[in-house]
């Protein structure tokens, strides 16, 4: 099924069209955003001008053209913050849908909200939340406890508003900030924020952001730090780079920061507003790094939607927007379970503190991967279908050691090198011995299918980990490939480890210890 998501905000109009695949996961086939900045002049007036609407028309109208020819049927048309605070909003959509056909919905604060942290939240996972959207027009706030929203807070501090109030005129454009300008504007927005109190925010709470500023300073931060890996979904930012970005572009001119690849013009009028927002905010709530989110909005529509493709519809969305939202978010974030035939197993490495949870979790990730991919054999062709796949709340340096786990497992010295690549992401020795660690298991459970054998019973002493093996003919047990995949997990879990195979109905056993050096 296809799906189409039309969000028509203060700062541009987007169109992204999806692919919703039978077992509700989905994928962006097609983006398109103008730049229609509808939001001009809203502050002062409180009515959209003839040029936004014009413009907003045109934008659509080769929408329209592009889901007729795509064959699109199911349509979302939501409106934020610009036509939600005009006085001729209901004009502004009638003459929309007379000349396009389009019948957007506007969305209350809560719902972009609670919508855009829903989107964020599944891609992320993480419990405890204080995430923020920062559009055009306003910055979103929600604070979530264990996937439950706590607190929610909207604020006209939009990076485009932001920009307005700098006073830059298309005039200007190739003339510096004014520094007393941006002082004042800093002000305004530290002014603007809530305290840590406002929220009670707990120690561990982790904040996460979404919007085309913050996405644009990330992408910069990696081209400034030579970044190795093409991945912005989940990269963690540091306020001090955020800042050093700030100070950096503060001193530059509109049309000289339109000049930098990784901002273009798009963004030239925007960033730094956009990132005093950003600074501001972490500092004044005590953060030091922001995970950074690539979903949001849209995404939090697509799962609205495919969890009840009437809900949208209704006009009674308020009273069960939270509870659904919370809903598909706790759903789509439970923990990974072992795969039914290995679960003993699985569960004994971590219950004897053979595993940590990470690894644990990484483990199973890289399991299903390994059966989803396990047609392609070139290595380097895996490493990268692997990278480009989808994860939730792993970071970059998880997502890391799970691909080059999977790749050591069958050629360690691709591994290796691929390792040397991105050591600046992968720079403790705990990940090599994580890798280590995981694909020798990958080894053993794949000696264990090759032998079309299963794991019986598995038991750890605190010194021996002894696994009990089922096959139905014991003369054609691969024993020495078994062997070898055994070697490779005593070396990585540094504990002797026996195994009995046995028929699968009868006492015959073969039963081989290792009697090692441990």
């Amino acid at each position: 099924m296809k799906l189409s998501v039309i969000d028509l905000g203060y700062n541009s109009i987007k169109l992204v069209c999806y692919k919703i695949n039978s077992d509700g996961t989905f994928r962006a086939y097609d983006r398109r955003s103008i730049k229609t900045k509808i939001g001009r002049g809203l502050t002062e007036s409180g009515y959209l001008s003839e040029v936004a609407n014009r413009d907003t028309i045109e934008s659509l109208r080769l929408f329209r053209d592009i889901l007729v020819s795509d064959n699109v049927n199911n349509i979302l048309a939501v409106a934020t913050s610009a036509v939600r605070e005009a006085k001729n909003r209901t004009r502004f959509l009638s003459e929309i849908y007379d000349k396009t056909g389009f019948s957007f919905r506007i969305l209350s604060h809560k719902e972009e909200s609670y919508y855009s942290w829903c989107g964020a939240l599944h891609s992320t996972c993480i419990a405890d939340v204080l995430f923020f959207d920062l559009g055009g027009g306003s910055l979103e706030l929600v604070h979530s406890q264990d996937f439950k929203i706590r607190n929610h807070l909207s604020l006209q501090l939009g990076a485009l508003r932001m920009a307005r109030m700098l006073n830059q005129k298309n005039e200007d454009l190739g003339k510096k900030y004014i520094r007393k300008s941006l002082m004042k504007l800093e002000q305004r927005i530290l002014k603007s924020l809530p305290d840590r109190k406002q929220f009670a925010f707990s120690p561990d709470v982790t904040i996460v952001g979404v919007g085309g500023t913050i996405r644009t300073v990330a992408q910069y931060d990696q081209d400034q730090t030579n970044y190795p890996l093409d991945r912005i979904n989940n990269y963690k930012m540091k306020i001090e780079h955020i800042e050093e970005i700030t100070e950096k572009l503060a001193g530059m001119s509109i049309s000289e920061i339109s000049e930098i690849e990784s901002i273009g013009s798009s963004r030239a009028d925007t960033v730094v507003p956009g990132c005093y927002v950003i600074s501001s905010l972490m500092r004044k709530l005590e953060y030091d790094s922001v995970v950074v989110s690539t979903e949001g909005l849209r995404e939090g529509l697509v799962l609205s939607f495919i969890n009840d493709t009437g809900y949208l519809s209704s006009d009674s969305i308020q009273p069960t927007l939270r509870s659904q939202v919370e809903h598909i978010v706790e759903t789509g974030c439970r923990r990974l379970s072992p795969p039914g035939r290995y679960h003993e197993f699985l569960e004994t490495l971590l219950s004897a503190g053979l595993f940590k949870e990470r690894e644990h979790q990484i483990l199973i990730e890289a399991l299903q991967r390994v059966r989803q991919f396990h047609s392609i054999l070139n290595t380097n062709t895996l490493f990268y279908a692997l990278i480009d796949d989808q994860y939730k709340n792993l970071s970059h340096g998880e997502l890391l050691v799970l691909c080059l786990s999977i790749i050591y497992s069958k050629k360690p010295k691709a591994s290796n090198r691929l390792f040397a690549k991105y050591k600046s992401i992968l720079h403790t020795p705990q990940n090599k011995r994580s890798i280590e660690k995981i694909s020798s298991c990958l080894n053993l459970i794949a000696a264990i299918e090759k032998s079309h054998a299963t794991i019986h019973h598995v038991e750890y002493d605190g010194n021996n980990f002894h696994i009990d093996l089922r096959c139905n003919d014991i003369t054609k047990f691969p024993r020495y490939l078994f062997e070898e995949a055994k070697k490779s997990l005593v070396l990585a879990l540094s504990i002797p480890i026996d195994y009995n195979v046995r028929l699968e109905s009868h006492d015959i056993e073969v039963k081989v210890e290792d009697k090692s050096i441990f």
